[in-house]
């Protein structure tokens, strides 16, 4: 392993012990798990323009519940995993994740959804390179509060380790 991955895994590793847990530390929301999506759609301008000459976008883990009787129609959509990629790295609240990563993070949830799936029914999970976020999943911010979400990327980016970690 190069010297570059073992120090990024480790500033990876001591920032999500340090930042990512949740109410603990003053977040209120969960980024790794429920809120990904509005972490990932606060920070992507912010990191722009900090790097305007990388090419960043999303990169979505999303899934669908598929009632197979007929048509195949979808019952459900999931936004599983929201990333940040930049040039080659993946970047969510707990640093920066491998590409084998986001597919061991996305089998993973398959797996877990499974055992509950009803027997007329399928998943269909992909991750892919995405401009924005669908609408969908951004629910006008019913049910999450923005300004909490902007102090968290403001912490966030000014965490020490964080900023090691985004010397891209």
């Amino acid at each position: 392993m190069k010297l570059q991955e073992q120090i990024r895994r480790i500033l990876r590793e001591t920032l999500e012990s340090k930042w990512n847990t949740g109410n603990e530390h003053g977040n209120k929301y969960d980024y790794q798990h429920g809120y990904c999506h509005y972490f990932a759609h606060n920070i992507i301008g912010r990191l722009k323009k900090l790097y305007p000459n990388k090419n960043i976008r999303y990169y979505l883990i999303l899934a669908d519940e598929i009632y197979d009787y007929d048509e195949g129609e979808v019952e459900q959509s999931y936004l599983v995993h929201a990333y940040i990629k930049i040039d080659d790295l993946y970047l969510d609240s707990n640093g920066f994740s491998t590409e084998d990563e986001v597919d061991q993070r996305a089998n993973e949830w398959y797996e877990r959804q499974l055992p509950d799936l009803p027997e007329d029914y399928r998943l269909e999970i992909w991750h892919d390179e995405y401009k924005r976020i669908p609408r969908k999943f951004l629910d006008k911010n019913q049910f999450c509060d923005v300004g909490s979400v902007k102090r968290d990327v403001d912490r966030f980016l000014s965490h020490p380790e964080v900023k090691e970690l985004l010397k891209i």
